[in-house]
């Protein structure tokens, strides 16, 4: 450190004596400058940028959407496509709200995907399958059709206390409604012979009334168990919560439900009328518990347009349909979307379910019904994970199960089921 020069004040320092204290300025420098190292060099003040308030933000909302009125009934497809109205768009600093419109999903051609709707009338209702039938619906792949169906008897209301069956739709034809009470058909544009067709089942909502009814016919000797001849006649009434998912009987069982529909299928290519009751390679009345919500079923092309039908609604049923029918109910809305899979060449049907992968046979017997499921998994598993045909067998032996899809249509199904996450 440098030595002081012995000035007189440092002099006085030296010698002990305290150095008067400066007195302060009770002025305070001009709100609005400051003086730094630099000023008090070059005597300049530099004047301090004045700190203006926070602009408060405004947000404002965006006009209503206008209310958006269904067009008239197509008069000649018989049907009503609904365009999905726009939520009110409303800013918010902590981001979108929940309400705010989301993009319109369009096709890879630019088109807006649509949602139509089918109700059960004259010209969309029919009881029987036929590649001759008149299309109720053209639509595009990816578009959503929203069907409201009957229940299988063509029931217009439920039973009444007696048990009596409700009022049924009118007219009938007694040849063409013979069957299942079926909703279509849909014309796929771009489903072609050879192709598949994936359905995407989305909600399911059923009615507020079942049915079940078991005994008094023969179902093959299935319900002659235990008794050496037909049982009598049972009828189980059922009143539904479709916000629930309950239903309780006129007994007050009650029991939770899981809906799905019985028949999703397209026409054989073969000439006249097909029946509803048996289940076809190109699907039909499959009644496979599993093809809830969620799931996907494809389906195996066979005719232009795949010209699908739909209906069958039932809130419950076992594996097997062992007595013949589930809970029969009409279907308040069921959301189909259908898309095409030119790639994939199919036998017999197959699905995407929350249970896994399902693939399907259908015979008169059973055995048989099983070897072309079972046949249908193996396909699958060299799909999927590259396995050569025995490899597969061996690996569907450990993690493969065998169900009984039902036993009373004439024609029995079998699904083998893949669980998600089995083989990895």
């Amino acid at each position: 450190m440098a030595r002081l020069p012995l000035l007189p004040t440092n002099l006085r320092v030296a010698a002990g004596e305290r150095r008067p204290a400066r007195p302060r300025s009770r002025t305070r420098p001009p709100a609005r400058s400051c003086t730094t190292l630099g000023a008090l060099s070059t005597g300049r003040t530099r004047r301090r940028r004045p700190v203006r308030p926070a602009r408060r933000r405004r947000w404002f909302a965006a006009p209503r959407a206008a209310p958006v009125v269904a067009p008239p009934r197509d008069t000649t497809h018989n049907a009503t496509d609904l365009p999905e109205a726009a939520p009110a768009v409303v800013a918010s600093d902590r981001g979108p709200r929940a309400d705010a419109p989301r993009p319109t999903p369009r096709r890879p051609g630019g088109n807006a995907i649509a949602t139509h709707a089918i109700e059960p009338e004259r010209r969309t209702l029919h009881g029987h399958f036929s590649r001759d039938l008149p299309p109720a619906l053209t639509i595009d792949p990816g578009d959503t059709v929203r069907f409201r169906t009957l229940d299988a008897g063509w029931h217009m209301e439920g039973p009444d206390a007696t048990g009596r069956p409700g009022a049924r739709f009118a007219p009938l034809d007694p040849e063409l409604d013979a069957g299942h009470a079926l909703c279509g058909p849909v014309f796929v544009r771009g489903a072609a012979p050879g192709t598949t067709l994936a359905v995407e089942i989305g909600e399911l909502r059923v009615g507020t009334w079942g049915w079940t009814v078991a005994g008094g016919r023969d179902l093959g000797g299935y319900d002659r168990i235990g008794a050496g001849a037909v049982l009598p006649q049972a009828r189980l009434r059922w009143t539904l919560d479709p916000d629930r998912l309950v239903g309780r009987d006129q007994h007050g069982h009650e029991l939770a439900l899981r809906p799905f529909l019985g028949v999703i299928g397209t026409p054989p290519d073969a000439p006249g009328r097909h029946p509803t009751a048996p289940p076809r390679p190109t699907g039909g009345n499959i009644d496979c518990k599993e093809l809830v919500a969620g799931s996907t079923l494809y389906l195996p092309v066979t005719v232009p347009g795949a010209l699908v039908s739909a209906g069958d609604g039932h809130a419950r049923q076992g594996d097997g349909e062992v007595g013949g029918t589930a809970i029969e109910c009409p279907m308040a809305r069921a959301d189909l979307t259908f898309r095409l899979r030119p790639d994939l060449r199919l036998t017999t049907p197959r699905a995407e379910t929350p249970a896994g992968w399902l693939t399907f046979g259908f015979a008169e017997d059973l055995d048989e019904a099983t070897a072309i499921a079972l046949g249908a998994m193996l396909d699958l598993l060299r799909e999927r994970h590259g396995l050569e045909r025995s490899e597969a067998l061996a690996l569907a032996s450990l993690v493969v199960d065998l169900r009984v899809t039902q036993i009373v249509n004439g024609v029995r199904g079998v699904h083998a089921v893949l669980p998600h996450g089995a083989l990895r």
